[in-house]
């Protein structure tokens, strides 16, 4: 029996990158109306989560987050390498 991926042949990497990043006119629309949203909740929070939140509130240490995320920041501002932004 035949190997049965000899007759695939891979596809052209510069055809890929072309239709992989086309930007067509109605996607160019479409960002340009999201562009005016303003970023944000898009509802209130319900009765549920809000009462959700206040009996979370009692297990969360506001130091420990502030510091964890000011570690955060600070690892994210050294990154090196691919994922860093310049």
């Amino acid at each position: 029996m035949s190997d049965p991926t000899t007759h695939l042949t891979p596809p052209d990497p510069d055809e890929i990158a072309d239709e992989a990043y086309e930007v067509t006119e109605e996607t160019y629309e479409f960002e340009q109306r999201d562009e005016q949203v303003p970023a944000g909740a898009d509802r209130p929070p319900t009765a549920d989560e809000e009462a959700a939140a206040e009996r979370a509130a009692g297990d969360v240490d506001i130091d420990e987050v502030a510091a964890h995320e000011r570690e955060m920041l600070e690892r994210g501002a050294k990154q090196q390498g691919e994922g860093s932004v310049p």
